[in-house]
């Protein structure tokens, strides 16, 4: 469409020429010079350029806007994919943490608990991005709160874990999990559309 309105705009420009200076422009040509002929011929062939020219900017444009489009599509689904493997791997670490944490290895489950806390953490701000219920995400951080005290305080003598922080445990895992599933799920439709 706006190619054809390309074509209408140096129609109109040619037809105002016309008319305008229709009687100095013609009038050698209608007297059949030599050179009227050939400034007629460059008319056209400017006019067919601009024309030619006018509909490869309108491509190049379109072009240029269909790429803007397929790139910003591309890094929403890496963000949605990176989100994803963040919360699977905050999962998985909290898993570890927990089996040390059992097996009473709190030395183990110190050195995995760094990473696991900056996981839990992205994680948090994934949750948040995406609309979670801000009560929900302070429950997860006083549940991880709970663990991280459990497994210092269990590093020190070797206690039996507390109800309370297998609570925390299995509370936090089943929120990463369905966080991911959601995430994994908000993707699959985002990416059937």
């Amino acid at each position: 469409m706006r190619i054809f309105y390309s074509i209408l705009a140096i129609a109109a420009l040619v037809a105002a020429l016309y008319f305008v200076a229709a009687s100095e422009f013609f009038k050698p040509l209608l007297e059949n010079r030599p050179s009227a002929i050939v400034t007629w011929v460059g008319t056209i062939v400017t006019v067919l350029g601009l024309v030619y020219a006018s509909v490869l900017a309108a491509a190049a444009r379109d072009a240029a806007v269909e790429a803007k489009d397929a790139a910003e599509e591309a890094v929403e689904e890496f963000q949605s994919r990176l989100s994803i493997s963040d919360i699977s791997l905050a999962s998985s670490q909290l898993d570890l943490v927990f089996v040390f944490s059992k097996r009473k290895d709190y030395q183990a489950a110190m050195s995995v608990l760094p990473l696991t806390r900056r996981l839990v953490h992205r994680s948090l701000i994934h949750a948040q991005n995406n609309g979670q219920d801000l009560n929900d995400i302070e429950l997860i951080k006083r549940n991880f709160r709970v663990i991280a005290k459990q497994v210092g305080a269990g590093k020190q003598n070797k206690t039996v874990m507390k109800a309370a922080t297998i609570k925390a445990f299995e509370g936090t895992s089943e929120f990463l999990s369905s966080l991911e599933g959601a995430l994994a799920l908000s993707g699959a439709k985002a990416g059937d559309v």
